[in-house]
This record gives structure tokens, sequence and C-alpha cells, in this order.
């Protein structure tokens, strides 16, 4: 069974609970704020709780992943050892858009980095496989696979306010 994507939101109860993180020698600043002791979770009966520990969790594997892509605006070229281009720091931008406009609760992603640096984001789980790819233009494009099932999209901008919903019925499958 996969992870189900819940519509929640976080409680801070001041701005000093936020931390920003300065990565990388291409003046990346990422700013997330600290974990609440607990998450609610938005539903008609909003009287679900969401362990603070799962939570926290979640937010900790999204600041090691934002800390993986800002690292990868200091690799340089042929960083591979072959003649893989430097990262597309709109690309890495992009990126840190799309991962904070995932719904709480939704699995965080891996990010993998292609020789002509572009950066992809993917889940992969139970024989399901779903992976956007963000060219550092404004779009990302995804696709998904899973038995009998192969999907791919046509570019979408990442600007949307929301995470395209044919996309997130996929990720809720993973």
């Amino acid at each position: 069974m996969g992870y189900a994507c819940a519509r929640a939101f976080d409680h801070y109860s001041t701005a000093s609970e936020a931390e920003f993180i300065d990565i990388g020698t291409n003046g990346l600043r990422f700013e997330m704020a600290q974990p609440a002791s607990a998450t609610v979770i938005n539903t008609p009966q909003q009287a679900d709780f969401v362990s603070a520990t799962r939570e926290d969790s979640k937010t900790l594997a999204k600041w090691a992943l934002l800390r993986e892509l800002a690292s990868y605006a200091d690799l340089e070229p042929e960083w591979d050892g072959y003649s893989a281009e430097p990262t597309n720091v709109d690309s890495i931008t992009e990126a840190r858009v799309f991962i904070t406009s995932l719904p709480t609760g939704c699995p965080v992603p891996r990010s993998t980095l292609a020789s002509d640096g572009e950066i992809s984001l993917y889940w992969d789980r139970n024989g399901h496989y779903l992976e956007a790819s963000l060219p550092g233009d404004g779009t990302y494009h995804f696709i998904f696979t899973a038995p009998g099932v192969r999907f791919g999209s046509k570019d979408i901008h990442v600007t949307t306010p929301t995470i395209d919903p044919e996309f997130l019925a996929y990720l809720v499958l993973i």
C-alpha cells in the first residue's frame, strides 16, 4: 500500500522558529521552518493528528534533500569524470520550489543529476516509479511507470500555484 498525501499545515509559534540554510559557493539560500510538536491533518473530521516524530523526520529529510541540491551547484564541469556539464542553477531553484510545493504528508523524493545539468526528483517503491524532471526553463515534466502502466506528461509550469493534480494522483500510488 502506498503513502497517501495528506493536505496538512504546520504550526509555527514565532518567526524565530525559521532556520536559514546557506549552502554552496553560488550564494544559494534556503529557508525552512523548524518542525512543530504536531501537525494537524486538514480533513473533514479535523481531529486526526500525525505523530510529530514522523513529520519531523520528513522535514529533516527535506532539509537533507535541499542540502544535496545545493551541493550540486559546486560541481565543476566534467564532475562525472567524462563530459558532464555544470549543474543548471535554475534547475536547482525550480527543484526547490517543486519540493516545497508538495503537500505535507507526501513521501520525500530522491534526487539525481543528469550529465546535461538537469535535476530530476524521483520516487521508486513497490514496482512503481515516478520522476519529475526540472530542466531549468520554468517547466517540469514527469513520467510514471508501474506494472502495465506507462505515462509521460507534457511540460507543466513550475510556477503553477499547486502541483499538477495528475502528478499527485500518481504520487499517491507510490
